[in-house]
């Protein structure tokens, strides 16, 4: 197999899935208070979502996402941290965000307990 025909080894731990919305992200830093920004979801996996917004953040920041519910009531807050931002060529940066295990399980529909043992 040559070169070209090679595919490159997807890295990810999770299959993503392109989903695109509008999310409400509130940044949990402690020297400037919390700060509610909008990001543009553009895809999910089990272990987080890819974005672009507006504004710069920085790796290793928290942050808490307001998803859409996945029982159809109310609303969900997911803890998360960025792992990448990189500004792109259309002005906009490009976010690689990790959920945390815990939150994760509460909006994918698996219980705290199951994440904790897994």
């Amino acid at each position: 197999m040559t070169g070209a025909t090679q595919k490159t080894a997807e890295r990810r731990r999770h299959p993503r899935m392109h989903l695109r919305m509008d999310l409400r992200c509130v940044r949990l830093d402690p020297h400037e208070g919390d700060v509610i920004d909008r990001i543009h979801m553009l895809d999910v996996s089990r272990g987080g979502i890819g974005a672009v917004t507006d504004r710069d953040y920085y790796p290793g920041q928290r942050v808490v996402l307001c998803l859409p519910p996945a029982n159809g009531r109310g609303k969900r807050h997911v803890y998360a941290t960025i792992r990448r931002c990189r500004f792109d060529r259309e002005g906009d940066y490009r976010l690689g965000l990790e959920f945390d295990n815990l939150s994760l399980g509460n909006w994918c529909g698996v219980s705290s307990e199951a994440l904790a043992v897994a």
